[in-house]
């Protein structure tokens, strides 16, 4: 169901993408628009990636509006072919309204059934029109969690944007950036 190809990535190396053929295409469509629709999650506001109205430019401004002088970026390693079914119902029963469905009779499993087109090996292919949703939904919590690290960390000011698995973190003054990192 997947044609697999790879292209250049910047950072240098080669992305693998594999791309759903049409009927897969048109029934992750169909899931896509359902989800969106009906399930009504808001992405988390550091996220910048895959959401209309919102890009890298606008993460980046997000920084220079805090006139941030220090920064660390971040990215998780093999991000989308990681991101496992297990991983993603876990991560959507704590978003309502998905945490809803999940305590229902039967809910987690017709969750886990409709996600199930979604993987390709256990993992999360790119290439296909509903990874970057599902993966601004599944980022919610952790994205949620950072934040509140972050703000709670001292009293200096961070910001915290992610563009997919990048994260970046930034302040005005310089911070131990492992400490930052192992929080």
């Amino acid at each position: 169901m997947y044609r697999t190809f790879h292209i250049p990535k910047s950072s240098g190396g080669l992305r693998r993408i594999d791309a759903p053929l049409p009927e897969l295409i048109a029934a992750l469509r169909q899931l896509k628009v359902l989800l969106e629709e009906n399930m009504f999650a808001l992405y988390h506001t550091s996220a910048f990636a895959y959401i209309r109205g919102r890009c890298t430019v606008d993460a980046i401004k997000r920084h220079q509006q805090n006139e941030s002088k220090w920064f660390v970026k971040l990215d998780f390693s093999n991000f989308f072919g990681s991101t496992t079914p297990e991983f993603v119902l876990a991560m959507l029963s704590m978003i309502f309204p998905f945490s809803e469905i999940v305590k229902r009779p039967g809910g987690r499993d017709e969750l886990s059934k409709a996600l199930s087109l979604c993987f390709l090996n256990n993992g999360l292919p790119q290439g296909t029109p509903i990874s970057p949703f599902m993966t601004n939904v599944m980022m919610i919590p952790l994205d949620y969690k950072i934040s509140n690290t972050l703000r709670n960390f001292d009293d200096r000011r961070f910001v915290y944007t992610r563009y997919a698995d990048d994260l970046l973190i930034s302040c005005k003054v310089d911070f131990n950036k492992d400490l930052v990192q192992r929080c």
